[in-house]
């Protein structure tokens, strides 16, 4: 970012700073059942070690930036059905094309179950199936370049 803009330009980025796929990521990766397949894990960084939006800003403030407004918010994000739910999550789960169609299928029933077992998916009454997550908006300016 630093080397693209000119003193005095700005940015916006928007980042998820807590997902529960996170944590969903990390539980599959050491299930022996999924070891193999999850074994590239480990270079998807923000997955594997989290993100820590204090250090994301003193980063920016450490290399040039002023920091004009940083903003963290919850997001809850609610599918029609469990059905509709399953299908975004194998849209988003990097893991599924490392295993053939049966066990993709294995594998997206394995991370749901675990998700509604740490509580992080809800099923509503009205069958509605909520996820949430929050996100650190951050609108900075270039003060100089390093």
């Amino acid at each position: 970012m630093n080397t693209l803009l000119k003193k005095g330009g700005e940015l916006i980025t928007f980042t998820p700073v807590s997902h529960p796929f996170f944590e969903l990521f990390k539980k599959i990766y050491n299930d022996p059942k999924w070891r193999e397949q999850m074994k590239v894990m480990k270079t998807y960084d923000a997955l594997y070690r989290g993100f820590d939006h204090d250090q994301y800003l003193e980063t920016l403030k450490a290399t040039g930036f002023e920091i004009l407004s940083a903003e963290v918010r919850e997001w809850s994000y609610s599918h029609a059905s469990m059905e509709q739910f399953l299908e975004y999550l194998e849209s988003v789960n990097p893991f599924v094309k490392r295993v053939n169609e049966e066990k993709a299928k294995e594998l997206i029933e394995d991370c749901a179950a675990i998700l509604l077992e740490a509580g992080h998916l809800k099923k509503k009454k009205n069958e509605n199936v909520v996820h949430e997550y929050t996100t650190l908006t951050v609108h900075a300016r270039k003060l100089f370049q390093v």
